[in-house]
């Protein structure tokens, strides 16, 4: 498990998404200043009493893409419970 906690940066929660796996974001209050880029095989979990505050331009939340996806050849089995 690794656990994301409000105290981090948005680069150092990106670093992480980004990676994947079983992630959980601790209670707290996120200040989103820049997009979440969510990775392929990602578990995120949000504990009890996490609230994001949304403040950057675009979108939240969006999946690895680049140049070169095609389709559908971006971040898969992704999952997201709570928040």
């Amino acid at each position: 498990m690794i656990y994301i906690n409000n105290t981090m940066t948005m680069a150092g929660i990106n670093k992480i998404l980004a990676d994947g796996g079983n992630i959980t974001f601790r209670k707290g209050v996120y200040k989103i200043t820049s997009q979440l880029v969510l990775g392929s095989n990602s578990k995120i979990t949000c504990e009890s009493g996490v609230v994001f505050e949304k403040r950057c331009k675009n979108a939240m939340i969006i999946t690895t893409v680049d140049s070169n996806t095609t389709k559908y050849t971006g971040s898969h089995d992704v999952t997201w419970t709570g928040g």
